[in-house]
């Protein structure tokens, strides 16, 4: 069960919730005994702050076509990257616009405002915000392939010991 995670920048530059995603993603990847794939496109900053909060491997994609933002050109990117079975988004503006667009073109089951790491993986089961934000529910998916966005500052950025 390969776990993969886009790691979102602003003008090249890795922001919290970037690491926010990849330490949610190490959770998920050390539970399931996998290894976390991190995905970022035209990154100025240096990749090894990714690495510091639990990527193993990071995927640079480096293409001018994708200098401006659209969500469904981001989507495809991600979606031509992507060899796993959960794909982890940090739940932004940005992000919660690829999301959508990468499950549905790849078939993978969303599960959006998670502040937990997975109860299960196998169904794909979290603690997620619902009601704007104002109550809370288990989100249960038992398709293989889950794609989860993390919401902003629910989960924590935590140090890849």
């Amino acid at each position: 069960m390969a776990v993969y995670v886009y790691a979102e920048n602003i003008n090249g530059v890795y922001k919290k919730a970037a690491f926010e995603a990849v330490s949610y993603a190490k959770a998920i990847a050390d539970k399931a005994g996998d290894t976390v794939t991190a995905i970022t496109i035209n990154p100025t900053d240096s990749s090894d702050a990714l690495y510091k909060y639990g990527a193993t491997k990071v995927v640079n994609v480096k293409d001018s076509g994708l200098a401006s933002f659209s969500p469904k050109a981001f989507a495809q990117a991600i979606g031509d990257i992507v060899d796993g079975n959960i794909v982890v988004f940090p739940h932004t503006t940005d992000a919660s616009s690829i999301a959508p667009m990468f499950s549905v073109a790849k078939n993978y089951a969303l599960i959006t405002n998670a502040i937990d790491a997975p109860e299960n993986l196998a169904p794909f089961q979290v603690k997620r915000r619902a009601f704007s934000g104002k109550g809370f529910m288990h989100a249960k998916s038992d398709l293989a392939n889950v794609a989860v966005t993390v919401s902003q500052n629910a989960y924590g950025v935590k140090e890849n010991p």
